[in-house]
């Protein structure tokens, strides 16, 4: 989830601890996968800043090291939190420098108790977002998710980020400003959102062995992503993350294809978006 800069936020800790690395294997599938773009953009042909051919589809995120630490208490979360984040950063870091992008470390709020930040109060109705105006992620001491679902929900904030600095969020927004209409801007966060849910099944796949990642593990992420979609029957609100069908399918369709170039929802059909 990303949010705007003003409604969401920071008082909590903000962190910064470490541990770090990451690797691959094989998981059950939610359902029939969405078309997916995979084969890699020419070098030339891709910009920063664009959506359907922005950079960061030609990028490779390097198999690294990452041992995932235990997640049983609010401590521990916040050590998972810290540990993962470098990771992270380590992983996209090294896909985005051979496109000339550097990738600068996201503020870090693992809040405990209400606070405000860059993007508004906080907790809101989120464990975790993305805050662009300062570019953080934050995360709440959420003490019931399994440690592989909080990781799940944290790579996908981080795929925030890289939308941030690959441009992609500022396109997005720029479509929105230039559009009228409720269901178009939802449809436009849509493509937003499901696109940081494949960019997490990307990295997923990148740490899969030292994570690790087993097949149990990802089937219980795939279950909970099914769980976090607004289904199409839901008229109380906009539908800005895309069905529960769809969150799993590109989460994992970013973790079997394992390279951003799968991740361009910009270019999918709507049905595959919906």
């Amino acid at each position: 989830m990303s949010a705007a800069p003003a409604t969401l936020g920071l008082l909590a800790l903000a962190v910064t601890l470490g541990i770090v690395l990451s690797t691959v294997l094989q998981a059950p599938s939610p359902g029939p996968a969405p078309a997916l773009t995979s084969t890699p953009l020419p070098a030339g042909a891709v910009t920063w800043g664009s959506l359907e051919r922005n950079l960061v589809y030609a990028a490779d995120v390097p198999v690294d090291h990452c041992p995932a630490p235990p997640a049983d208490d609010t401590r521990s979360r916040l050590v998972l939190f810290n540990a993962l984040t470098d990771c992270m950063g380590r992983s996209w870091r090294a896909a985005l420098r051979t496109a000339g992008v550097h990738l600068a470390e996201p503020t870090r709020v693992f809040w405990t108790r209400p606070g405000r930040g860059a993007c508004g109060d906080y907790p809101g109705d989120a464990a975790a977002f993305y805050c662009p105006a300062n570019q953080g992620i934050y995360l709440g001491a959420v003490d019931d998710e399994h440690w592989m679902v909080l990781s799940a929900i944290l790579a996908h904030e981080y795929g925030h980020h890289v939308q941030e600095v690959t441009g992609i969020m500022d396109a997005e927004a720029e479509k929105e400003y230039g559009t009228t209409g409720d269901a178009v801007i939802a449809a436009l966060s849509r493509r937003l959102e499901l696109q940081a849910d494949c960019f997490a099944g990307v990295w997923f796949s990148a740490v899969r062995r030292s994570l690790p990642v087993t097949g149990k593990d990802w089937g219980i992420v795939l279950e909970d992503a099914a769980l976090r979609g607004d289904e199409e029957d839901d008229e109380v609100r906009l539908r800005t993350h895309g069905t529960g069908e769809h969150v799993a399918a590109w989460l994992n369709g970013g973790f079997r294809g394992g390279r951003p170039g799968h991740c361009d929802t910009w270019a999918a059909p709507a049905a595959d978006v919906a």
